[in-house]
């Protein structure tokens, strides 16, 4: 079996939650081949998963060092430290992420989502409809968009991006309720 066949084989048991499989194929690979920073990046994602942040940025920082060029590993970087309150090195590591590509949609929505969360607004703003320009019909993006205008009394314009983003609003005695 092929490093590349190996990898897609892990991956598919990582998709179907059969992590130790995943995490046993991944280290193979990585004896094979030290340098293969898909497997260290998926292993900091399963680390990720188990709440493990240390080990993670372990796995992030390597592969890092082996390609520095590699957006998607800055994101997930950034998304950690938010998980563990670091704003500053947070945001730090979005912003590297999209200098490498301004269109890593999920560095844009995640930005947004952290300055929106921080009640940054007028910030977020900026990288939801950066996010949206992208990719149009990503939901994800649309419902977070939607919430931001929202919490900025634009209530017309942000249930009409969560209707687009999360199917049909119900309005009820209890509130609101979006129905997929």
């Amino acid at each position: 079996m092929t490093i590349s066949e190996a990898f897609s084989l892990a991956v598919k048991h990582h998709q179907n939650n059969d992590r130790t499989t995943a995490f046993k194929i991944y280290n193979e690979i990585l004896n094979i081949n030290p340098n293969h920073t898909a497997s260290l990046n998926n292993l900091g994602v399963m680390s990720y998963e188990k709440k493990k942040f240390e080990e993670a940025i372990n796995f992030f920082k390597r592969s890092i060092e082996i390609n520095p060029k590699d957006d998607n590993v800055y994101n997930n970087l950034a998304v950690i430290y938010g998980e563990l309150q670091k704003k500053k090195k947070s945001f730090e590591f979005y912003k590297k992420a999209l200098e490498i590509n301004d269109n890593n949609i999920d560095a844009l929505y995640n930005l947004g989502r952290e300055l929106k969360i921080s009640r940054n607004y007028l910030e977020s703003k900026i990288y939801y409809e950066k996010a949206l320009q992208s990719m149009p019909d990503n939901d994800k993006a649309s419902i977070g968009y939607g919430e931001l205008l929202l919490a900025m009394n634009k209530q017309s314009e942000g249930l009409q991006y969560i209707s687009k983003g999360a199917g049909v609003i119900v309005f009820g005695v209890t509130g609101l309720k979006i129905n997929s």
